[in-house]
Parts: C-alpha cells; structure tokens; sequence
C-alpha cells in the first residue's frame, strides 16, 4: 500500500472509529459517584446515538468551542440576543468555577465520574453562596443547553443529561394580586413624577404589561404604527419564539386605551420631538426606551407600592386576571402568545382564597 493511500485509510478509520465509540451506559450500569451532596442521578439515560467522552485539552479550548456552537445555533434557529447572553453568561461563571475550584482537568478529563463529581460540586458552591434556587436553576439550564448543543453538533456525552436537575423555586411571588394590580396603577398615576411625559411614559408602559400581556422586549419592540387605538388592537411584530418570532395580535381591555391616547398625545408634542418610530420612547431624548431604563423604572415602582413588580410578573398576572374574568383558554393561548395550554397553566395562578369562594358553585338540584 502506498504513502498516501495508507495516509487516506487511517484518515478511513480515524473517522469510522468515531461512530463505533461505544454508547453512553445507562445511569446504574456502570460505577457511577454514590457521594454526591447537590445533585442525583436520573434513573435511565438513553442517547439519540453513540457518543464520544466530553473531552478537552485545555479550558480555554472548551469555553472556545462551546462559544462558538451558541452562537451557530443562534443564527441557525433565529434565536434571540437575550438567549445567547445568557448561554455565555452561564458559561463564564461555570469557566470561572473550574478554575478557581482547580476542576478544569477533571471536567475535561472524559472520565464521566469525575464530571459528574464536578458538577455536584459546582451546584454545592452555587448554594453556598446564598443564591436563589431560581438562580441556581437558570445557570443549570443555561449550561445543560450549551452542552446539548456539543452533544448533537461534536456527538460529545453531556454529562449534565444524567442528573435530575436541581429544585426549582422563586424568590419574590410571580403574580400580584388584582388588589396590588389595582394599586400599582393607582400609585403610577398620581405620583408626582418630574414630567406629564415621564408620568404619561411610564403608565402606558405598566399597561401594555399588565392589560396587554406584552413582554419587556415586545414592549421595546413595539412600532408606534402598530398601536390601533381605533379598534383596539396591537400588532407584535417578531414576538418571542425560534426563526425570528411569530406576530400576535393582542387586543386592549377598556382602560387601557385612555392610558395609550393620554401618552401617544404627549409623544407627539414632546421636545425634543420623536422621530424614531418605536412607541414607547425616552422622557428626556429622541430615543427608545432601552432595557435600563425599564429596570429604573421598575425599581422605583417597587419601591413606591412597595412589593416588588418585575416587567415578567405583569405577564404573569395578566395571564391570571384572564382566567379570573373567565376569559376561555382557547382564546388566553392566543392573546398570551402560546402554543400550548400547558405553557399557559404555568403562568396562570390560583390564589389560595379563591378555591373556597370557587367550590360555592358546586350545588346538586337536592334538598339536603
């Protein structure tokens, strides 16, 4: 056999022996880490395919890669910004973990035992640290994706797809009340704020949230020509989802138009004066409002009514009120910008006084 046709057969079986790498065991068929403190193990763990050990021979050449296949997957299913920073977040934080804890050789080792033991450790510091199991969830799944996307791109074992994930939990409460809906309104209104615009600004803000369901983004997004105050209706363009995002048509409740037409009027006559088309702009410049401005605004609402109020728990109380008026699923699915009534159960939330006044409605056609 020539050179080069022994050069081409190596390069044959270099490339054959990548698919014969034995599949990963299920979880208990192999000796795997009894010790561990944060995590456990899932009961059965079955790959799609065979796949090759995790394994690195530098962490930078790990961070490197992982990077690199966020982001190409970004582009490749339309996923948002929003998405990548948080993938690349969680990825830092995990890089700084390994280094400062000395585990980069043992989680890019290929030896699954070690990375299990690794990532036991690395959710045990997590709580140490006093962080919200919300938190603690967010960098999990940020870091369970990230090495999905190994998996299915360089057919590497996550070893993350073996453990239960960790508890989920919240800190604050997700949803307000119709009472603390009520006064957030209430408050944003009649506090003295140092401009009609500012005041005018910030509740069309709340109520596109509260009385429309919007998201921050969708709100950022949000075109001053896809406001109808005439029937009532806003177009979102581009709303949360793969490919770029799906439209939705979302429709205004009765108070909310007042709110729109009392701000689009101050708009329209502000100085310096608006030209950029997005609706909901900047109280001192020709400029959209930007993600910090939403977060002061935010803080200093929570502090005026004082419960804390989070542009997501608008979305989650509004999904509520729509199932306290009766509003069917079929059509809440719809206005929530859902795809399944599952995902709108989720933010849908029954308070613990609604299940006594409920059950009154049960009555049989008896005299007891």
């Amino acid at each position: 056999m020539s050179g080069e046709a022994g050069r081409r057969s190596t390069r044959s079986a270099g490339k054959r022996a990548l698919h014969l790498v034995p599949a990963v065991p299920l979880a208990g068929a192999v000796p795997m880490p009894t010790a561990l403190a944060a995590v456990s193990l899932k009961p059965i763990y079955r790959p799609a395919a065979p796949l090759v050990p995790l394994q690195f021979g530098t962490l930078s050449t790990f961070l490197q890669t992982a990077e690199r296949v966020c982001r190409e997957d970004v582009i490749a299913q339309g996923l948002s910004e929003n998405t990548l920073a948080w993938w690349l977040r969680s990825l830092d934080h995990f890089g700084q973990f390994l280094r400062e804890a000395h585990a980069e050789r043992a989680f890019l080792s290929g030896d699954l035992q070690r990375q299990i033991l690794v990532i036991d450790r690395w959710v045990t510091s997590l709580r140490q640290r006093n962080l919200s199991y919300v938190t603690v969830r967010t960098y999990w799944g940020a870091m369970t994706a990230i090495l999905h996307r190994l998996q299915r791109i360089h057919g590497m074992t996550n070893p993350f797809a073996l453990l239960v994930p960790p508890r989920a939990g919240r800190l604050h409460p997700r949803v307000l009340t119709r009472t603390e809906a009520e006064r957030l309104l209430l408050v944003v209104r009649h506090y003295q704020w140092e401009s009609e615009l500012l005041r005018a600004r910030n509740l069309a803000l709340i109520g596109l949230m509260l009385l429309a369901g919007l998201r921050r983004g969708e709100v950022m997004r949000l075109q001053f020509g896809h406001v109808h105050l005439d029937d009532g209706s806003i177009f979102i363009s581009r709303g949360k989802g793969k490919y770029g995002g799906k439209d939705r048509t979302a429709y205004m409740p009765p108070q909310l138009p007042p709110l729109l037409r009392e701000y689009a009027a101050l708009r329209l006559s502000a100085t310096p004066r608006r030209t950029h088309p997005e609706f909901i702009t900047s109280a001192r410049k020709n400029s959209p409002v930007t993600a910090a401005i939403i977060r002061r605004v935010f803080e200093r609402v929570s502090a005026l009514v004082e419960f804390h109020v989070s542009p997501h728990m608008l979305r989650h109380t509004y999904a509520t009120l729509l199932r306290q008026f009766g509003i069917a699923d079929r059509v809440s699915m719809d206005l929530m910008g859902h795809e399944s009534l599952t995902m709108l159960q989720r933010y849908s939330h029954v308070f613990q006084e609604e299940y006594a006044v409920e059950v009154q409605k049960l009555r049989l056609d008896v005299d007891l």
